[in-house]
């Protein structure tokens, strides 16, 4: 299947610019020409409310990639961020997630709490860096159909991050 036979999704990005700012400028060079992808400007405000989010920095987006670097997992505006995504939108459905690990020869990626609870009950997926833009473009027609199929396995229980965790213990899933 090529990105051509697949629904363009708008498409929301997670990202921690301070993690690995070279593998983010990578990502963006490669993948950036994918329908619907758009650079985040930076990490959303720890204290903003999901609503704010939501209208401001995920807008129509149906599907939120978190851009997994060597800190993201640490950092609290990418937990809010993660929280806003599987809020309910306009629709009445969450964003479909899935993330991806920005350094493709990691042997793990630590994620944060919020995402990790996510993939373990199935809702979201995790995957190395794709090979390809259309490789890129089939996971993110399979996240947004999720958002409407597997939202039994949502999980959106945890406490938010009052403020970013020191940056240790990286290497661990």
């Amino acid at each position: 299947m090529s990105k051509t036979d697949v629904k363009v999704a708008q498409i929301h990005v997670v990202a921690d610019p301070e993690s690995d700012p070279e593998l983010l400028d990578e990502f963006f060079e490669r993948f950036g020409a994918l329908d619907g992808l758009q650079r985040p400007s930076g990490v959303a405000d720890a204290a903003a409310s999901v609503e704010q989010l939501r209208a401001d920095r995920i807008g129509a987006a149906t599907v939120t990639i978190v851009l997994l670097g060597t800190c993201t997992w640490s950092r609290a505006g990418v937990d809010v961020e993660i929280e806003a995504a599987l809020t309910p939108g306009a629709d009445g459905l969450p964003n479909g997630l899935l993330a991806l690990t920005l350094d493709r020869n990691a042997e793990r990626s630590k994620m944060p709490e919020r995402l990790k609870r996510n993939v373990e009950s199935g809702y979201a997926r995790l995957y190395r860096l794709p090979r390809t833009v259309d490789e890129l473009a089939v996971w993110v027609a399979e996240a947004e159909t999720a958002r409407s199929t597997r939202t039994e396995k949502l999980r959106q229980t945890e406490d938010r991050l009052a403020a970013d965790l020191p940056c240790t213990d990286t290497g661990v899933w």
